[in-house]
């Protein structure tokens, strides 16, 4: 099960703060909030770029980024096929998530057999 959160769905700072503290082992995916954005990046939800006190209220989800978060990794795979299908999967520089086999870094997330 994934959770969104963003201005314009469920959620704010404050709940996906607590998502965070809730589901330490999980994974969080920021994107743009735009459907035809290509920008899909894959964090560990500890991961300090996605997890800062010192961030401005409303840094996470309030302005241009989305926040869409899960326990299992392949939850935002799936996600992202079908919210995000011209996007390419990456994964953070610094928290390095373990890749999701089927899918290593740059690979596009439109379904397979399309």
């Amino acid at each position: 099960m994934t959770a969104v959160f963003a201005t314009n769905a469920t959620g704010s700072d404050q709940e996906y703060l607590l998502w965070l503290l809730l589901h330490p082992h999980g994974f969080v995916l920021n994107t743009e909030s735009s459907a035809t954005s290509r920008y899909f990046t894959l964090h560990q939800a500890g991961c300090q770029t996605i997890n800062a006190a010192q961030h401005e209220p409303g840094a996470f989800t309030q302005r241009q980024y989305i926040k869409v978060c899960a326990d299992e990794l392949r939850d935002l795979i799936s996600w992202g096929q079908a919210q995000r299908p011209h996007a390419s999967v990456e994964y953070c520089g610094l928290c390095n998530p373990t890749p999701a086999p089927s899918y290593p870094a740059g690979t596009p997330l439109r379904p397979r057999n399309t």
